[in-house]
């Protein structure tokens, strides 16, 4: 029993598969009981039956518990397990407010989803995600998983799903293995999206079954391991993410939201580590190692180049200027350039870094700008598990003698521009002004958001 108190509740109400409870005090009527009782039958049989997943532990054998109570305003629910006569079995608790909102809630079939699928994971995770909650690195995972599933159980699903959208893109910088206070770990979402846009929903699935019953592993190398039976890789995957998350282009949704894109949203400011017009080119700048803003392993930094003021046969040429290590450990980066045109990336280009004189270098072109390209990003980010940020910098010019097609390609190293000027070289332990920290504004808090233990 999960009442605190060690006492039965006032009210039980039984399904095929659940066992609702609640207290005289709750005002739970007849219908609300039974919207509620149908939208648990319905996403258990969507999730187990449609989409293949296993039952939770337990629950052809006992009704799963279900209790309704007054949680806080920033909580619709969460799952967790308890001790059972035939071993751990899961339950869940919804939040009262919830519930009232009655079967026309886009927002109580989300929850119910995202936690029932959390009782789903234990049933492949148990000892790794819950018995094993307080030590785990993969923590990470239960939620960005459930965030992202729940949109494929509830399609109809946007505002929430926007907002967590934002908890990704306000602090790209952050390792996506990141679980704290912030909620960035329901932000996470975002890349299993992402993986499903280069493979398919049923990713998902299997990707669950290769970590079934298993502890005591690195998420990054099982998402390896997994994509290489999909002939693709960890870093394909990943540079496709980075390359999506530049303008906020994810599968299935148009109101997901980008780096660039915050101030359309509670007056958040944008994430990018730094923002230039045409006029402005050409620049020279960098992120030091552990600087807030500095990308994470895992993590990302973009850079926006704006384009639509540059004059005709110009092409904009960017340089990327890397660590080579963060304090001893050696790290890789990925290196990724967008291009941009009313919101939609429009050429896409992976660059091969390469060390130099011990430094990670890259240089790309972009041709055919003059009115096909609003603007360009060029995205950095360590690929290496280590601890802290890596420091990196950045330069870019526009030069004339651009060819027609908009297209990415390699450069040369030298660097120059049409305006008579001459470029700073980036220098390894270069001391100069570092970027002034990214406060965000106060995110806007939504009352009833899913949050999990």
């Amino acid at each position: 029993m999960v009442n605190p108190s060690g006492e039965p509740y006032d009210h039980l109400y039984e399904t095929e598969h659940f066992a609702i409870h609640w207290e005289d005090w709750v005002p739970l009527g007849t219908s609300q009981r039974d919207d509620l009782a149908d939208t648990l039958e319905e996403s258990l049989s969507i999730q187990t039956e449609q989409l293949g997943f296993r039952r939770p532990d337990g629950i052809d054998t006992w009704q799963m518990v279900v209790v309704v109570d007054q949680l806080g305003p920033e909580i619709g629910g969460y799952a967790w397990f308890a001790d059972c006569a035939e071993g751990w079995m899961p339950y869940m608790v919804l939040n009262l407010d919830l519930v009232l909102g009655g079967s026309d809630s886009v927002f109580l079939r989300e929850v119910v989803a995202h936690e029932l699928f959390h009782t789903i994971q234990a049933a492949y995770g148990l000892q790794e995600y819950f018995l094993g909650w307080d030590a785990t690195p993969n923590r990470w995972w239960i939620e960005a998983s459930a965030s992202y599933h729940q949109g494929v159980v509830v399609p109809e699903g946007d505002e929430w799903l926007q907002w967590f959208s934002t908890l990704w893109s306000q602090q790209p910088w952050k390792s996506i293995t990141t679980h704290d206070p912030t909620g960035f770990q329901y932000g996470a979402f975002v890349f299993p999206l992402s993986v499903e846009g280069e493979l398919d929903q049923g990713w998902h699935r299997e990707f669950w079954e290769q970590l079934e019953g298993r502890a005591g592993y690195e998420l990054t190398d099982e998402f390896d391991t997994y994509f290489q039976t999909r002939d693709s890789s960890m870093l394909e995957q990943w540079c496709g993410f980075l390359a999506r998350g530049a303008e906020g282009t994810w599968p299935r949704y148009d109101f997901l939201l980008g780096v660039r894109d915050l101030t359309l949203y509670a007056q958040l400011r944008n994430s990018t580590a730094e923002e230039y017009t045409a006029l402005e080119l050409p620049v020279d700048d960098f992120v030091e190692a552990h600087a807030e803003r500095s990308p994470q392993s895992w993590g990302a930094n973009y850079v926006w180049f704006g384009l639509i003021d540059a004059e005709p046969d110009q092409r904009l040429v960017m340089h990327f200027d890397g660590d080579p290590d963060v304090d001893g450990t050696a790290i890789e980066w990925a290196v990724e350039l967008v291009a941009v045109r009313d919101g939609e990336v429009t050429a896409r280009y992976s660059a091969d870094p390469a060390l130099v004189d011990g430094r990670w270098t890259a240089h790309v072109r972009l041709d055919g700008i003059d009115g096909e390209a609003d603007g360009a990003y060029l995205i950095a980010s360590p690929v290496t598990d280590f601890e802290g940020s890596a420091g990196w910098g950045w330069a870019a010019e526009l030069r004339t003698g651009s060819t027609d097609e908009l297209a990415f390609s390699e450069a040369d190293a030298g660097r120059g521009c049409t305006k008579g000027c001459e470029l700073s070289v980036i220098r390894e332990g270069a001391v100069g002004l570092v970027l002034g920290s990214l406060i965000l504004g106060s995110r806007r808090r939504r009352g009833g958001a899913t949050v999990s233990r």
